[in-house]
């Protein structure tokens, strides 16, 4: 493949995982965002952990990815493995200042030429990682429960920043959206993350990497992009209330957040419970009731945490 001179130095990296027909959907839009950036010149490693060999054979047939086929592992190690690949093909194609671009394979038109352009210019102009920005028609598309959660906690994020940088870092970033893009020094907190295994290394592999990148003295910079979710997308991602509690206390709770560490350790039997209660077969009446019951139990505890 011939990479267009404005995205010589990047390359894309990601991980998927569609086992059956109810991932269809999803691998739909990994298709598109693959060929978005075959469009555009840009490689794209993926770590594959068993997928269904439809999306296989559809992504061997594509110039600009690189496939690793393998095993499903964490979340964190699945994406780290997929970087690797990326920072081994950047050696072997000898780029001098390679730019590494992480984001979630369903993502497709956040793969442009505008988007990619104005996250590498930062880059190229100093920034060691760069976090984009849903802009608010973008985040419009979002769910309702879910934009309340993220916006909620990148502004808890953001509170944890400004305290552990000593106010040096004051800007709001995006950390929520996902996708992150960093240069050699920016990488590093990616390639390391959880080298001593003793993270959760989900949902936390991709964002809690950036605010220690801040504390290690690194610059860290907001860009907006234009991205807006297809409907696919928000059937699919709508009101799933224990993981987003799971995940907006989890990652908090890594970032070093002790409040957050306490409210999941006391929610944790209550969420179990709304599990159990939704697996259960008793009359729709009482186990409507019930789980309703558990529900407000979790979210007044929730509420009581700013």
């Amino acid at each position: 493949m011939t990479r267009q001179n404005n995205f010589d130095e990047l390359i894309i990296y990601t991980a998927t995982l569609y086992g059956d027909e109810k991932s269809k959907v999803r691998s739909e839009l990994c298709l598109n965002m693959l060929r978005n950036a075959e469009a555009l010149g840009v490689t794209v490693v993926l770590a594959d952990g068993g997928s269904n060999s439809n999306f296989i054979n559809e992504v061997k047939k594509l110039t600009n990815a690189v496939l690793i086929e393998g095993k499903a592992k964490s979340m964190g190690a699945d994406r780290r493995e997929a970087l690797e690949a990326a920072v081994e093909l950047a050696e072997k194609e000898k780029i001098s200042q390679p730019i590494f671009f992480w984001t979630e394979p369903e993502k497709d038109n956040l793969i442009s030429q505008s988007n990619l352009e104005n996250m590498t210019n930062e880059i190229k102009q100093g920034a060691n990682i760069v976090v984009p920005e849903r802009k608010e028609e973008g985040l419009r598309t979002l769910p309702k429960f879910q934009r309340w959660f993220e916006q909620r906690a990148n502004k808890r994020s953001l509170e944890l920043v400004e305290e552990f940088s000593g106010g040096r870092h004051q800007q709001l970033l995006d950390l929520w959206f996902g996708p992150k893009m960093f240069d050699r020094e920016g990488v590093k907190f990616f390639r390391e993350y959880n080298k001593d295994n003793n993270r959760i290394d989900l949902w936390d592999a991709i964002i809690v990497p950036v605010t220690e990148a801040i504390k290690a003295g690194k610059r860290v910079a907001s860009v907006p992009v234009d991205y807006e979710y297809s409907e696919n997308q928000r059937q699919e991602d709508s009101n799933e209330l224990k993981k987003r509690l799971e995940q907006y206390s989890q990652i908090l709770k890594e970032m070093g957040d002790r409040k957050w560490t306490e409210f999941f350790d006391e929610a944790k039997e209550a969420l179990d419970k709304i599990k159990e209660l939704k697996n259960k077969k008793e009359s729709i009446v009482e186990s409507t009731e019930l789980l309703n019951e558990q529900k407000k139990s979790v979210l007044k505890s929730f509420f009581k945490i700013r």
